[in-house]
């Protein structure tokens, strides 16, 4: 009830107040609703460079939503999850990291399963990233093959240019 009061006062504000509304929602039993102020509690600390935050907000997201009924819903709030983790990790493990794999391999299985979302083009760049990190550039360069398509699919400067530099990272690296 708390949670609630404290949602409908902060209205569309409830994001700044989202690690806060995320005990509420986890004590009163709505896990739903729990993993989706995690989710944002999450970014707000990584927004923040508070990396460790971030990730022990994603973890327990990750770890509540085990509890929730395999629909649809709970796949892409899951998706969210990783997409967010990815890059936290990254940023304080490493690019090459093993847990960075782990998240982004899941992540893509997600993304086989919901169907091929704007979020496919991220998971394969995160991907594309930690194999170029690891030194295993041809790998890199199909997922940067990959992301080229995509972009070229959707016709978006931006994901064209990324995909673009992606990919030309791992052509130099092998010397192509």
């Amino acid at each position: 009830q708390i949670g609630e009061r404290e949602e409908q006062a902060y209205g569309e504000r409830a994001r700044e107040i989202a690690a806060e509304l995320a005990v509420h929602f986890e004590r009163g039993r709505d896990y739903r609703k729990a993993v989706q102020y995690l989710q944002h509690a999450g970014e707000n600390a990584a927004r923040r460079s508070a990396h460790h935050e971030a990730i022990g907000l994603l973890t327990k997201g990750l770890e509540l939503l085990k509890t929730l009924p395999d629909t649809l819903e709970r796949t892409q709030q899951e998706l969210d999850l990783q997409i967010t983790l990815g890059p936290v990790l990254m940023v304080l493990k490493g690019n090459a990291d093993p847990e960075v794999e782990r998240v982004y391999t899941r992540a893509r299985a997600l993304c086989q399963r919901v169907g091929e979302t704007p979020r496919l083009f991220t998971v394969l760049a995160g991907l594309s990233t930690f194999y170029y990190g690891r030194g295993k550039h041809q790998t890199a360069r199909e997922l940067g093959e990959q992301l080229l398509g995509l972009a070229q699919r959707v016709q978006d400067p931006a994901l064209l240019l990324e995909a673009h530099l992606d990919l030309g990272g791992s052509l130099f690296s092998l010397g192509e």
